[in-house]
């Protein structure tokens, strides 16, 4: 076996462990010596392979968000019925979701745990999911005959302004919360309340 391809293996090995290390811990409480022991890999060929823990955790959430990225690529639908593609969007992250438990954690740790001095790294590794989001929300708004007057990029920044509530009002309570608890689902249902009220309003539908 060639150097290069005991170096990938060794890289491939450390990423499991690492995977699994901050899908349970978020960044704070995650740790170096832990993914060691419990991948049974020393400190020599850890830092061999990687600098930091910041390298290490940055190259977990690029892994997390490429294979999400990918999955709604290859499971989007395109119809003539707007209602129809929100729903199947909201099936493909929940299948996602159900069939990659130790991402979802993975994603919902960044998402409302993000520590704060990754957050520039971070944000260059979401961009193609949340640029992915951006054009499916411009996709539906163009269907919709949408109030006069109204332009969908303030919608989407309508959108935009829930979301960063919604996730400073559960990082709030994540940290009010013991390590491991999983809240996802209940964000998941909030989180489609809220796009329900913009779509639709606060008045009785006729």
């Amino acid at each position: 076996m060639t150097q290069k391809n005991k170096s990938m293996i060794a890289r491939f090995k450390i990423l499991q462990v690492a995977l699994n290390e901050f899908a349970n811990y978020s960044y704070e409480n995650s740790s170096i010596n832990r993914i060691c022991s419990e991948g049974n890999i020393s400190k020599g060929v850890m830092y061999h392979h990687f600098k930091d823990k910041d390298e290490l955790y940055l190259l977990c959430i690029r892994y997390c968000y490429d294979v999400m990225t990918s999955y709604y690529k290859d499971n989007l639908i395109s119809s003539d019925n707007w209602k129809d593609e929100i729903k199947s969007f909201f099936e493909i992250r929940y299948n996602f979701f159900r069939e990659n438990p130790m991402l979802k954690r993975i994603f919902f740790n960044t998402l409302l745990r993000m520590p704060k001095h990754l957050e520039k790294e971070i944000k260059r590794i979401t961009k193609s999911l949340d640029e992915l989001n951006y054009n499916f929300s411009m996709k539906i708004l163009q269907k919709i005959k949408i109030r006069y007057g109204l332009k969908p990029e303030e919608i989407i920044f309508l959108l935009d302004v829930v979301q960063n509530m919604l996730n400073e009002k559960f990082h709030k309570k994540m940290e009010s919360l013991e390590e491991g608890n999983d809240i996802s689902l209940e964000y998941e249902k909030t989180a489609e309340k809220w796009i329900d009220i913009i779509l639709y309003g606060i008045c009785e539908r006729d």
